[in-house]
């Protein structure tokens, strides 16, 4: 897909699809290693790498913080600083990562 930023009505579609349909849980934890501990995930902050234990994830809420360093957001936060890419950039990989583009064209095409 060609990602066209004055195409509105597709970015916000990808964008619903993400959030609906990617976990946070899943892609921190490509890049650090999460333990549940009551309802929150815990592990190393991938961004401070400091191993105090307050780097959380809420799976329920879809989000995440590093009381350490101040880090914290969605999938869509954590792509970018992780990356170190644009919003764009980070919609793009994760549509190209969990195969968004093609699950939100057939819906669009039923």
């Amino acid at each position: 897909m060609d990602y066209d930023e004055s195409n509105d009505a597709k970015m916000i579609e990808l964008i619903s699809a993400a959030k609906s349909q990617v976990k946070i849980v899943e892609i921190i934890s490509e890049h650090t290693t999460l333990k549940l501990k009551g309802k929150r995930y815990v592990g190393i902050c991938p961004f401070c790498r400091h191993e105090d234990g307050q780097f959380f994830t809420v799976s329920k809420e879809e989000r995440f913080a590093c009381y350490t360093c101040g880090e914290g957001g969605d999938i869509f936060n954590f792509v970018q600083k992780f990356k170190k890419v644009s919003f764009l950039e980070a919609l793009r990989i994760i549509v190209d990562k969990y195969d968004l583009d093609s699950a939100t064209e057939a819906v669009t095409n039923s």
